[in-house]
């Protein structure tokens, strides 16, 4: 479903069905330990955060420390087991995705204001977001009138912010008390620039 914004939003609410969704978050949880606690240096102090985060990064990268973990945080290897939904999410966004990060909110209290994700590592004129566990209210504001536009995130659903969103919109995981089980997402990044 196209969402009625300016730029090229889509959400698939049911791209996983809920047994696999519910494996998924089993598995990051459990074997990929995504739940430590997200710390970073910068500047020489070590920086912690309230949610986990851990980066999936193509093998190649990895091997050439183009992430280091000291400054970006725990990164690893795509696992196999997440290898044929890596390749469902390219086929269905027409890119590659060389990075996935992987963020454990464990409830309402932990979130994220509002941003635009910028071309720091590459392109993101194209930003799928999966998302596993607690539904969570996601929202846009576009940057010039401030309106604001927000969605549910289900359980196994899929948001791909494409082309102009992140020029056009910011946006977020508000945090809101309400929400009182665990949330992982994992948002597909490119590695680089296109010609074009």
């Amino acid at each position: 479903m196209k969402l009625d914004l300016e730029s090229d939003v889509h959400y698939y609410e049911s791209f996983l069905n809920q047994k696999t969704a519910h494996e998924l978050y089993e598995y990051l949880l459990k074997k990929q330990q995504v739940d430590i606690p997200h710390s970073m240096l910068v500047q020489g102090e070590r920086l912690r955060y309230n949610f986990g985060k851990l980066t999936f990064i193509d093998e190649n990268l990895l091997r050439v420390d183009v992430f280091p973990e000291v400054q970006m945080g725990r990164t690893t290897a795509w696992p196999e087991e997440l290898k044929n939904l890596k390749k469902e999410v390219e086929s269905l966004a027409g890119k590659e995705f060389q990075i996935g990060v992987c963020i454990f909110y464990p409830d309402g209290i932990s979130g994220v204001d509002y941003h635009s994700d910028l071309p720091a590592i590459g392109d993101t004129n194209c930003l799928p977001s999966l998302s596993l566990g607690e539904e969570r209210q996601f929202s846009l504001r576009h940057i010039a009138s401030q309106k604001e536009f927000h969605i549910e995130l289900k359980n196994g659903s899929l948001i791909i912010m494409g082309d102009k969103t992140q020029d056009l919109y910011e946006h977020a995981l508000l945090t809101n008390p309400i929400y009182k089980n665990g949330r992982i997402n994992i948002t597909f990044r490119q590695y680089g620039f296109s010609a074009d």
